[in-house]
């Protein structure tokens, strides 16, 4: 899932929220790939400035959905480490 936050050099710095299968280990390499792929793929606005963070899940409501003011949160919080 992809979230802006709140940037003094982008208004909305998107981030993003990987999760990744069992066998596949997240490190800055692979932070690397993604944002290098997403920045080959997409326009610059959508390039991810506030950079990637991989997780166990996503937090989603009772229909499965996503809650992206759940990760909004998660990303304002200091102690996130963004790759």
């Amino acid at each position: 899932a992809v979230v802006g936050v709140p940037s003094a050099e982008y208004q909305d710095a998107p981030i993003a929220f990987v999760v990744l299968k069992h066998s596949v280990v997240g490190n800055a390499t692979l932070a690397l790939k993604i944002k290098q792929h997403v920045a080959a793929t997409t326009p610059s606005h959508m390039h991810l400035y506030g950079g990637v963070v991989f997780t166990d899940s996503l937090p989603r409501n009772a229909i499965g959905k996503v809650l992206k003011k759940d990760l909004r949160n998660i990303a304002a919080d200091k102690n996130t480490i963004k790759l």
